[in-house]
């Protein structure tokens, strides 16, 4: 439900945004985590709505999933800076399992080597709501579930084998997560629409819950020093029985500008993020992660 950050960082109000990323996590493993994202969105002013899509292609060991959702919004204002947006997300993803990268318990685990692949589908509700506070800083929150509905990824491994033989299947069971994000944009120049420099902080936190597991808490402080650069850092908290930090995680970045600070109608952000883990949680230092984003934004 969230549209286009960057109207808050810059001192023009972009319409459309595109952008890439690449998230390498755990580096010290040989299989460790790859992903890959792209999204475009537009927004349509006039109408109080935005459309979209969100590409996605992740790899762990043997499993692998590419997946595409299109993506809409609405928002309902209060007034010029305040405003409540629902959004709605659905598409398709496509898991495999590629049973030539597999490591098997058990010796001669012929089943193992058989690739699987299926197509679910995936949906997604958010509502998120900003306000402006204190003349010109702003407040935004919002509440989504990725995954609000998702078909789950079972498969009989019998079936290519003799019948008279028990088998366990092979079962991806895909959770509703639960997320709930708060945070502050403090100007310390003029604020949200001046057309001098944006330089704010912004602190955050993100909550994420999903049945079963540790409840996550995301901290984290930005500070954008001037229309170019800003940078942050913050941590990553679990709680099961007991409560743990988990990660420390810094970021620093880069916004260019055409027509540098005045009249300027389209920008590019670089971001680079760092995570490295501050738990002994699993025995195991499994290593750092790290990633990269390149965002375009225009108005059109």
């Amino acid at each position: 439900a969230i549209i286009n950050a960057d109207r808050m960082a810059f001192d023009f109000t972009p319409n459309s945004k595109a952008s890439i990323g690449y998230r390498r996590q755990w580096t010290k493993l040989s299989d460790a985590p790859r992903t890959m994202t792209g999204q475009y969105e537009h927004l349509f002013d006039d109408n109080n709505m935005g459309v979209g899509f969100f590409l996605t292609s992740d790899a762990l060991g043997p499993v692998a999933m590419q997946g595409i959702n299109l993506r809409y919004n609405y928002q309902a204002y209060f007034s010029d800076a305040s405003y409540l947006s629902m959004g709605l997300s659905g598409g398709l993803s496509q898991f495999t399992y590629r049973g030539s990268l597999g490591r098997f318990q058990h010796a001669g685990d012929n089943i193992g080597f058989i690739d699987y692949t299926r197509a679910l589908l995936d949906w997604n509700l958010g509502v998120s709501l900003v306000t402006e506070v204190n003349g010109y800083d702003v407040l935004y929150a919002g509440l989504s579930v990725p995954q609000t509905y998702s078909s789950d990824f079972d498969v009989n491994n019998s079936k290519p084998f003799d019948s008279n033989v028990k088998l366990e299947d092979f079962n991806l069971n895909r959770a509703s997560h639960f997320y709930f994000l708060l945070g502050y944009y403090k100007y310390l120049t003029e604020g949200l629409g001046s057309l001098g420099e944006s330089v704010f902080l912004e602190p955050s936190i993100w909550v994420k819950y999903v049945k079963n597991a540790p409840v996550q808490t995301d901290m984290h402080l930005r500070f954008q020093v001037t229309n170019l650069l800003w940078f942050g850092g913050g941590v990553t908290t679990s709680m099961l029985d007991k409560f743990r930090a988990d990660n420390a995680h810094v970021e620093f970045g880069f916004n260019v500008q055409s027509q540098q600070y005045y009249n300027s109608d389209r920008a590019m952000k670089i971001g680079f993020g760092y995570d490295t883990n501050v738990s002994s949680f699993g025995g195991a230092y499994l290593g750092p992660a790290f990633e990269i984003n390149l965002t375009y934004s225009w108005l059109r």
